[in-house]
């Protein structure tokens, strides 16, 4: 389910560009882009598809753009998730434009961007192997069926 309803609104192939440093990027084949895409989309799934699913009935204020849209190609959008059972949960949406529709690139839920989360974790990998270590240890990741 995920899938259909967040994937086609996300644009995975920036997310994947800026959650790897420029060099290791840079360097990278594009079989081994497409493969680190293809893992990382997996695993983005996984991991906030269980988190998203526990948000039901809550009021989520959407906030209007500073300075506008129009004649730019990014923009955040802030937004908070009021709750019954405690304080209102801010969480913030970097979006880019891609033809005419704004496609997410990354999220921040109270401050902590989830491309920077993502980035320190490949940080670690990367610092002990190459881009193709990290697609390996995402895969197996991925098949073990993990959500974290």
């Amino acid at each position: 389910m995920a899938y259909q309803v967040v994937v086609p609104h996300a644009a995975i192939d920036e997310m994947a560009k800026r959650v790897l440093p420029p060099q290791t990027w840079n360097s990278a084949t594009p079989s081994q882009r497409s493969q680190f895409s293809k893992q990382f989309t997996t695993m983005l799934v996984h991991t906030y598809a269980s988190a998203l699913a526990d948000y039901n009935d809550q009021v989520i204020h959407f906030y209007p753009v500073r300075g506008g849209y129009q004649g730019r190609n990014t923009v955040q959008v802030n937004s908070s998730i009021e709750r019954t059972d405690g304080p209102a949960i801010s969480v913030n949406y970097s979006l880019v434009l891609r033809g005419s529709q704004w496609k997410l690139y990354d999220l921040s839920v109270e401050g902590v961007s989830m491309l920077e989360s993502f980035r320190s974790q490949f940080a670690d990998s990367l610092s002990k192997g190459d881009i193709q270590n990290l697609i390996q240890e995402l895969a197996a990741h991925n098949r073990s069926g993990s959500r974290n």
